[in-house]
């Protein structure tokens, strides 16, 4: 059986890209986090879930500083919340995709690296529960980066985005093609022994109909993502071996 150890002044960094993000991390840590100094550049919001050290920050479409916060934070593991768009034969609206692995396209090729977390091996330890009795599902999968649009014909799933040859991919991340040099970062994370997992919500499964309000249902999605941050460090990231 699992023994689970409660590791004392643990860092972890949370991560936002776009306002809706950030104002949704606010919103559902309100009460833990509040405004610190400002930090390599960024603002900052900081708090404490038992006894592990919170850093949140807004990096307001900025995100390759991720690289430059690692050396001024030091953070144990770096957490991505916000909002994507799912895969329609296997996502909802409101639904949690955690990704498994982070790919983008560069010159027609696929460059990515896979997510260095425990949650793979903890799934069983951490069970996301949501107060509003809706049916939320938690996938996991592989996760592209993009700076378009993909084609949204809900009929043919080999459309969506650019990654084609992908028929495994479940979500796409759009405007973050370049979060951060994926085979460096990769690397600089592991040297450091750094855990990172982007978890966020789905917005758009490809089968909203015209004229739906895609603000509200990026909130509701972004929301999600930050309430399923918080119950894993409140009930799941001490477990894990830093």
């Amino acid at each position: 059986m699992y023994a689970p150890t409660l590791h004392k002044n643990m860092k972890v960094l949370i991560v936002t890209n776009t306002a809706v993000e950030n104002e949704a991390v606010v919103k559902v840590w309100n009460g833990i986090l509040k405004r610190d100094f400002t930090i390599g550049g960024f603002p900052s919001y900081v708090g404490k879930v038992d006894d592990i050290n919170i850093i949140y920050i807004p990096l307001g479409g900025a995100v390759n500083g991720i690289s430059q916060l690692l050396y001024e934070i030091n953070p144990n593991m770096i957490l991505i919340a916000g909002e994507l768009k799912g895969r329609c034969d296997r996502t909802k609206c409101g639904d949690i995709i955690i990704a498994t692995e982070l790919f983008t396209f560069i010159d027609g090729k696929s460059k990515g690296c896979p997510t260095t977390h425990d949650m793979i091996a903890n799934i069983d330890v951490f069970r996301y529960i949501i107060d509003d009795s809706k049916d939320v599902e938690v996938h996991q999968g592989p996760v592209e980066l993009s700076d378009i649009l993909p084609n949204r014909d809900s009929k043919d799933w080999d459309n969506f985005g650019e990654a084609s040859a992908r028929s495994d991919v479940i979500g796409v991340d759009i405007g973050t093609t370049n979060i951060y040099d994926l085979n460096r970062l990769h690397h600089e994370m592991y040297s450091l022994k750094i855990s990172y997992l982007l978890i966020k919500g789905v917005s758009d499964d490809g089968t909203q109909l015209e004229g739906v309000n895609e603000q509200y249902l990026k909130r509701i999605a972004a929301e999600r993502s930050a309430d399923w941050i918080l119950q894993f460090c409140r009930e799941t990231v001490s477990y894990f071996n830093y």
